[in-house]
């Protein structure tokens, strides 16, 4: 993914190695083994955020992600982003998901 020039190039958020999901119901469980932790974290993602694990079945932007989640919710993309952005941070922060300069 490449960014036309002069235009910012956006993070790209991809599920991380190695962290276990399962779907359960309309629910996504995923085990997340973390460096220095004995016993790895299980996380619960239900709803929208169970929709926002199965759109990252590819490595995406959060922009990305808020335009297929947009128009499955019926939902301006803007406030979609708005509302993942934080959601993709945290995803990333407990080792769920990882950042990529470029997916190629």
């Amino acid at each position: 993914m490449t960014s036309a020039p002069g235009l910012p190039q956006l993070p790209v958020f991809r599920r991380a190695p190695g962290v276990l999901h399962r779907s359960a119901g309309a629910d996504v469980l995923l085990l997340i083994r973390r460096r220095g932790q004995q016993s790895p974290a299980l996380l619960e993602l239900a709803g929208s955020g169970a929709a926002l694990w199965h759109t990252l079945a590819e490595p995406r932007s959060a922009r990305d992600c808020a335009g297929r989640l947009a128009e499955a919710y019926g939902v301006p993309p803007a406030t979609v982003e708005h509302d993942i952005t934080p959601v993709l941070g945290e995803l990333a922060d407990l080792g769920a998901l990882e950042q990529v300069a470029d997916p190629e």
